[in-house]
């Protein structure tokens, strides 16, 4: 699948991950951009295996969604985390997590 469509859709929901401010939210949200990356990451892989067209590992499109993965995962990580500080000890917000430091 080469459409325009369906490679914006990981795009599309990889920034609304990023953009959200209820951190709530924002964990959903960046399950399910994760899962369109993976997503998309198999077609890749189906694609290149299949006809062997000139995809490769090397191409912009395969950087950004590992780049786009690991950026996801590490702000779910430092989410969850800062979830779990604030409920066990009372820490303080996180605001990459959809907070102001202000809140």
């Amino acid at each position: 699948m080469r459409d325009g469509k369906h490679n914006d859709n990981w795009v599309d929901l990889y920034k609304a991950a990023l953009l959200e401010e209820d951190q709530e939210k924002q964990l959903k949200r960046t399950d399910v951009a994760a899962d369109a990356l993976r997503n998309r990451i198999w077609v890749l892989v189906q694609e290149l295996h299949a006809d062997h067209i000139g995809y490769s590992t090397d191409s912009g499109e395969w950087k950004a969604l590992h780049d786009a993965l690991r950026t996801l995962g590490a702000l779910r990580d430092g989410c969850i985390s800062q979830q779990h500080r604030r409920e066990n000890h009372g820490g303080s917000k996180n605001p990459t997590c959809g907070e102001t430091a202000n809140d």
